[in-house]
C-alpha cells in the first residue's frame, strides 16, 4: 500500500477475501517483478491501474514469441485452490495494428506438456476500453464441459481430453500472458493484481485517505478499494448526503462526524455487502451504513467499522508541509484548476504533471529565490482521470496523484 503523508490517515479494513496464503502479484515496489519473467518483451513499472490507484506492470512487445510468465507462485492451482478463482486486471494500450483490432484478454496455464487458457468474454480495444477485471474459476472439467463463468471460458487444445485439462490445472508449473497480438513487435499492455481469490465474496474492503487543508480547514476523502471487480456495482455513501459511483474522491463542505460506507451490488442490483469507517472533525453530525440507490434488496453480508472514529482536528500551529511528498495539492479532485502549495526551497523547483503513461501535460519552473510558494495548474482542458504531480527540487523528486473530474 502506498505511503501517505502525515496529513493523511489510511485505514485498512482487513477482510476474509484477502488470505495471506493465496498467491498474489500486485507489481508494487520495492521488487515489483517478483518471480515474473519477461521473454522477448520489456516490463516497466511506471503506470497506474485506475481500478484501484496502484502501480501495475506495463509490457512492451519485442521481436519473436513474447510472454510474461511466472513458474514459481501459482503451481498446483487445482490441488491447492480448487473452488477459488485466479483473477487479473488488464488494459490494452496498443494492439500493434494501424487499424482497430478486437482482443479478448487471455491467461495461459501449463504443466510443461499441455496448455490451457481462460479467454475473457469482454472484448477490448486499444486505448478505449480501459481496465477490465477478469476472474477464471479454478474448477475441474466434468464430462466434456470445460468450466466457465460470466467473465469468460476455459479452452484447451483440440486433441486434449477432459482428463488432460484437469491434469494441467492440478499440476500447473507456469502461468503466463502473451504479449503477441499481431505480427508487429510493438504491442503494449498493462497487467495488475494477478491473484488467487474467493470468487463470490465481498469486495468492499478499502483504504480511506483523508487530507486536511490547514489553510482552509477543508477535508477531502479518497477511497481505494483493496480488491476490484467491475462486474458488480460499487456505491460510496460519504455520510453527508452525497452518494457517488464509482468510488472517487469527495470534498466535505463543513465539520462533522461522518461514516463512509462502500456498498457492493450484483448485476441485478441486490446488495451484497457493505463496509464502513467513521471519522470526525468539528461538531458532530451522523451518517449510516445502508443500502444506497436502487436495487432489489438483499442482506448486508458484512459491515466492518472500528469502535471509535478518527479525529482529524488540527490546530493552526500544525505545519502545512510535513508529508512524505513535501507539498500539498488543493482542490483534489480538481475540475478547473489545482493549486500546488510548495515548501520553502533554496534552489529552483520544477512542477511537472504527467498522465498515466508518462506524457507531460504541464510543466512549470520556479527560479532559485522565487518567493512564490503557490503554483496554479489549469485542469479544465485535461481529460478526466488520474494524473501525477512531480516536484523536483535540490536533486530530489517527490510526487502525489491528482484526480481530474468533469
Amino acid at each position: 500500500m502506498k505511503k501517505l503523508s502525515l496529513l493523511a490517515i489510511s485505514l485498512l479494513l482487513a477482510g476474509a477475501s484477502l488470505k495471506a496464503q493465496y498467491p498474489c502479484s500486485t507489481f508494487e515496489n520495492p521488487s515489483p517483478a517478483g518471480n515474473w519473467v519477461a521473454t522477448a518483451c520489456t516490463d516497466v513499472y511506471v503506470n497506474t491501474n485506475t481500478l484501484d490507484g496502484s502501480q501495475c506492470v506495463t509490457l512492451f512487445d519485442d521481436s519473436g514469441g513474447s510472454w510474461y510468465t511466472n513458474t514459481v507462485d501459482y503451481n498446483y492451482l487445482g490441488r491447492n485452490y480448487l473452488g477459488k478463482c485466479i483473477c487479473f486486471d488488464y488494459y490494452l494500450i496498443d494492439d500493434g495494428d494501424p487499424g482497430t483490432v478486437a482482443f479478448n484478454p487471455t491467461i495461459y496455464l501449463s504443466d510443461g506438456i499441455n496448455t490451457i487458457a481462460f479467454v475473457a468474454s469482454t472484448t477490448v480495444y486499444e486505448g478505449t476500453t480501459g481496465w477490465i477485471h477478469v476472474c477464471a474459476p479454478i474448477e475441474h472439467c466434468t464430462g466434456s464441459t470445460l468450466p466457465s463463468n460470466g467473465d469468460g471460458s476455459w479452452t484447451m487444445g483440440a486433441t486434449m481430453t477432459c482428463a488432460d485439462f484437469n491434469n494441467v490445472l492440478d499440476n500447473v508449473t507456469s502461468v503466463g500472458f502473451p504479449t503477441d497480438i499481431n505480427s508487429c513487435p510493438c504491442e503494449e499492455m498493462s497487467i495488475d493484481n494477478v491473484c488467487v481469490r474467493d470468487c463470490n465474496n465481498c469486495h468492499t474492503d478499502f483504504s480511506l485517505q483523508t487530507d486536511i487543508n490547514t489553510a482552509t480547514g477543508q477535508v477531502s476523502g479518497t477511497i481505494f478499494l483493496l480488491t476490484t471487480d467491475p462486474g458488480v456495482t460499487y456505491k460510496v455513501d460519504w455520510g453527508d448526503g452525497f452518494i457517488t459511483t464509482p468510488y472517487v474522491s469527495h470534498l466535505y463542505a463543513g465539520p462533522g462526524t461522518y461514516k463512509i460506507c462502500v456498498s457492493e451490488y450484483d448485476q441485478k442490483g441486490n446488495l451484497i455487502c457493505c463496509t464502513c469507517v467513521p471519522f470526525s472533525f468539528g461538531k458532530p453530525t451522523h451518517g449510516d451504513c445502508r443500502q444506497v440507490g436502487g436495487g432489489g434488496g438483499g442482506e448486508i453480508g458484512r459491515s466492518a467499522a472500528p469502535a471509535g472514529g478518527i479525529t482529524l482536528q488540527r490546530s493552526m500551529s500544525d505545519k502545512l508541509f510535513t508529508g512524505e511528498a513535501g507539498f500539498e495539492i488543493f482542490p483534489n479532485p480538481s475540475k478547473e484548476y489545482a493549486d500546488v502549495m510548495l515548501p520553502k526551497a533554496k534552489g529552483a523547483v520544477t512542477i511537472k504533471v504527467t498522465d498515466l503513461f508518462g506524457k507531460i501535460v504541464s510543466e512549470t519552473t520556479l527560479k532559485a529565490g522565487d518567493s512564490n510558494r503557490k503554483v496554479r495548474i489549469a485542469t479544465d482542458k485535461l481529460a478526466e482521470g488520474i494524473y501525477n504531480v512531480e516536484i523536483t527540487s535540490g536533486g530530489q523528486v517527490t510526487s502525489q496523484k491528482i484526480s481530474v473530474v468533469k
